[in-house]
C-alpha cells in the first residue's frame, strides 16, 4: 500500500484493468466518463463497480455521466459545455478528496473517447490545483492499445506481474464478460507475456499533444458506411476544438 492519495479517470469501464496491480496497491478514487455501451448500448458500469468493490477502490462522483452515443454527440455538436462541466466537478472531487496523484488513458489516436479523456484529465488537475492551492495532482497516464510501454520512460511507475498478481488479474479480466472478445483479440495479437508489466507513464504539464494521424477517422467512415453511425468524428473538427477550449481554462480563476 502508498500513502500517496491516487484517483483513477477512465473513458471506459474496463480500462482499469490495464493498471489492475496499480489499483490494488493504491485503491484509487475512480471516475468513468462513459457507460462503455458503444453503438450496441450495453453498459459496462456495473461489471466495472463489482470489480472495484472487490479491490477496495473508491467511486467517485462521475460515474458516466455520458453514454458514448452522447459523446459522440457532443463532440460532433461543438457543444463543450458539458465537457468543462465535467472538468470542474471532476476538480472539486479531487480537491476535496486530497488526490496527489491522478492517473487517466493516455492519447493514442485510436478512439476519441479516449484522447478526450486524457485531455479532459489534465484540465481537472489544474482545477484541483486551483481548489486547494499549491501544484495539481501529479499526473499519469497509460496506453490501452497494444501492450504497456515497452521502454518505460523516465519517472514511469511499473509493475512486473507475479504468479499471484498474474493470477488476480486473470480472475478480473473473467468477471468483466462484455470484455472476453477484445482480451481474447488482444492476447492473439500481442502474447500473454506482453501483458506482464503496467506502465504508468508520467505527464508533463504543459498542453497534450495530439497525434498528427488518428485511427480512429479510417473506422469512424467503415462505421459509417455500414450505418451504425451517421458522422465520422475527426481529429482537427471535433477533438482539437474542445482541446482549445480547454486550454483556454488555464489560468481561470
Amino acid at each position: 500500500m502508498t500513502s500517496e492519495r491516487t484517483a483513477l479517470f477512465v473513458a471506459h469501464p474496463g480500462h482499469e484493468l490495464r493498471v489492475w496491480h496499480w489499483v490494488e496497491q493504491t485503491r484509487p478514487l475512480v471516475c468513468v466518463l462513459t457507460d462503455g455501451s458503444g453503438a450496441g448500448g450495453v453498459s459496462r458500469l456495473a461489471s466495472m463497480h463489482r470489480l472495484l468493490a472487490h479491490a477496495g477502490a473508491t467511486l467517485g462522483p462521475i460515474q458516466a455521466p455520458f453514454t458514448d452515443r452522447a459523446l459522440y454527440a457532443a463532440l460532433l455538436a461543438g457543444d463543450h459545455a458539458p465537457f468543462l462541466a465535467l472538468v470542474a466537478r471532476l476538480g472539486d472531487a479531487l480537491a476535496a478528496a486530497g488526490v496527489t496523484l491522478l492517473a487517466s488513458d493516455a492519447i493514442e489516436g485510436t478512439n476519441p473517447a479516449h484522447d478526450v479523456c486524457r485531455l479532459l484529465a489534465d484540465a481537472a488537475a489544474r482545477v484541483a490545483a486551483r481548489r486547494r492551492g499549491g501544484g495539481p495532482p501529479r499526473r499519469f497516464d497509460f496506453l490501452l492499445d497494444g501492450p504497456p510501454e515497452p521502454a518505460p520512460p523516465p519517472g514511469a511507475i511499473t509493475f512486473l506481474l507475479d504468479g499471484d498478481a498474474l493470477a488476480r488479474k486473470r480472475t478480473a479480466v473473467r468477471d468483466y464478460p462484455e470484455l472476453a472478445a477484445d482480451v481474447a483479440y488482444q492476447l492473439a495479437r500481442d502474447g500473454v507475456a506482453a501483458h506482464l508489466g503496467e506502465c504508468l507513464r508520467p505527464v508533463s504539464a504543459g498542453p497534450a499533444v495530439l497525434p498528427a494521424q488518428v485511427l480512429y477517422e479510417a473506422y469512424g467512415a467503415v462505421r459509417v458506411a455500414s450505418g451504425v453511425y451517421t458522422r465520422v468524428i475527426r481529429q482537427d473538427e471535433h477533438v482539437r476544438p474542445l482541446a482549445a477550449a480547454l486550454e483556454r481554462t488555464r489560468g481561470a480563476a
